[in-house]
């Protein structure tokens, strides 16, 4: 070493360089060889659900109305809200609408808050389309929100998505997506590589998180997540020196800050791009 050191100085920049290429060839970008550093270290993996642990292509199983609302209908308004929306239930419902040659008009007055809901004026009516805590905040009855959950509880969708105008529910529709066909041994392979502590964080009701999560085998479900709650967890887990560095896993608008967040993000941009894929460290894009 001492009577030849160039070796060694060049030894990790071109072993760096190459994990980059490597990666590049496989369909992963990133974004810098300090990137590579720290996924070897990693201690602590978090994942969100839909998009990445599954497949991001959901499809509508059914659709639930109540006081006498007609479910093409429904579905129409929710697909109109939604095709300004980037999230990857709104793509479902705008496919699936289109699939069954309903037509969709532009909203007005458009309102989104991440990972949760959207909202926009249709022919003069209010419609909103969301999570259930989304619909909470949006000051929709409670009791008819308990009443629909309730209504669809025989349905195994992987989500379900309200929908409510001019304040009132008018039903429920059941989305379903398949987890990944090799996310049953993630856990076990990221294990192998040193990763101590691996969870899921989703906006998905508790139920639906919570069984995938027994699927796979994960540490830990966090369910009913909003972006702020991911920013949190991200926060929570780097604070002990034990699960760090951790890498947050995420393919949505809604998960971009718990990416920037983390030790390292990584997008799932596939899908198209997103802001998560500018603000994740390294991008899966096949």
């Amino acid at each position: 070493v001492v009577a030849t050191p160039c070796p060694l100085i060049l030894a990790a920049p071109i072993a760096l360089v190459s994990g980059l290429s490597r990666a590049a060839r496989a369909g992963i970008i990133v974004k810098g060889a300090g990137a590579i550093e720290t996924l070897g270290q990693a201690r602590t993996v978090l994942f969100d659900k839909t998009g990445t642990l599954t497949v991001g292509t959901p499809e509508v199983r059914e659709i639930v109305t109540r006081d006498g609302a007609e479910a093409g209908e429904l579905l129409r308004l929710a697909a109109s809200v939604d095709r300004l929306s980037a999230h990857v239930l709104g793509a479902a419902l705008v496919t699936a609408a289109t699939d069954e040659g309903l037509e969709l008009t532009l909203p007005t007055n458009v309102d989104e808050e991440p990972g949760q809901g959207i909202q926009g004026t249709l022919e003069g009516r209010r419609v909103l389309v969301g999570s259930r805590a989304y619909m909470r905040s949006a000051g929709v009855p409670h009791d008819e929100i308990v009443s629909t959950s309730l209504s669809t509880m025989r349905g195994s969708g992987e989500a379900h998505v309200l929908v409510a105008v001019d304040g009132h529910l008018a039903g429920v529709i059941v989305m379903a997506d398949e987890l990944r066909p090799d996310a049953n041994h993630i856990v076990a392979r990221l294990r192998a590589e040193g990763v101590r502590h691996v969870a899921m964080i989703s906006g998905d009701r508790r139920s639906v998180a919570e069984r995938v999560g027994r699927e796979l085998g994960v540490d830990r479900v966090y369910a009913e997540q909003s972006p702020e709650d991911k920013l949190e967890v991200v926060r929570s887990v780097r604070a002990d020196p034990n699960l760090r560095p951790v890498i947050m896993v995420g393919d949505g608008v809604n998960d971009a800050p718990a990416l920037a967040l983390a030790d390292l993000g990584i997008a799932m941009g596939a899908a198209g791009a997103t802001v998560s894929s500018e603000t994740a460290d390294a991008v899966i894009t096949v």
